[in-house]
């Protein structure tokens, strides 16, 4: 099972929220992370699908201005155990 996220960055150009946190159920085993610059001219690496490991999973999405400048955006995932506590795939 895949999960689509999208992160909008462009809705909130104020955004200083640069750290999110979800949870996912063990069957999920890849994500697909949507990113949007505001600016056409900054570039975005980091987005797309990951798979996923049992437990917390870091996904950082780096947005590179024009000038060189970058912002990172994190996103935890946590996937979770499988039934009994095993660590599904």
């Amino acid at each position: 099972m895949s999960l689509p996220v999208s992160v909008c960055f462009q809705r909130f150009p104020e955004l200083s929220t640069t750290s999110y946190n979800v949870s996912v159920p063990n069957d999920v085993e890849n994500i697909t992370v949507y990113a949007t610059a505001q600016d056409k001219k900054a570039t975005i690496t980091g987005d797309g699908a990951q798979k996923l490991n049992v437990g917390k999973n870091e996904l950082n999405v780096i947005v590179t201005a024009e000038d060189g400048t970058t912002k990172t955006y994190t996103i935890n995932v946590t996937r979770e155990e499988g039934k009994n506590g095993a660590t599904d795939r």
